[in-house]
């Protein structure tokens, strides 16, 4: 059975914050984690930041269901935690930075860890564009 589980989280790579509507891409922000050669970036949670309401946490990810590299989220202002993971010779880095974004619908934003020293990780956004309609050609 523990396979089982482990397999299905390993297949949950995009998770959506709108999941009973069918909206087209310019209607969304999709974040994605970056690979570069040394971390992959994974995402833990994010919340929604209304102005006067508390924070609902969004979980998606741990160590059982798996841990998504991309999210696809309603425009506004999101808390998002990520899993900086590199596996090295040493065996395997962890970090969980986190940052606030404000998102625009129709556009796809990046995010990648890097290593700034003194065991230190930082999260950057590293691109940001406006995603493309598919075509109907």
């Amino acid at each position: 059975m523990l396979t089982v589980v482990s397999l299905v989280g390993c297949s949950a790579r995009v998770v959506k914050s709108f999941d009973n509507k069918e909206l087209s891409v310019e209607n969304y922000a999709i974040v994605k984690g970056v690979e570069d050669d040394y971390y992959t970036v994974m995402f833990s949670e994010y919340a929604l930041l209304d102005v006067g309401q508390k924070p609902d946490v969004k979980t998606v990810g741990d160590p059982i269901i798996g841990y998504p590299d991309e999210l696809h989220l309603l425009p506004g202002s999101y808390y998002i935690n990520v899993r900086c993971v590199a596996i090295t010779g040493m065996g395997k880095l962890e970090a969980w930075p986190s940052a606030r974004m404000k998102l625009e619908a129709g556009s796809t934003y990046e995010l990648e860890c890097n290593d700034v020293g003194e065991n230190k990780i930082s999260l950057e956004l590293t691109s940001k564009y406006q995603n493309q309609a598919a075509s109907s050609d």
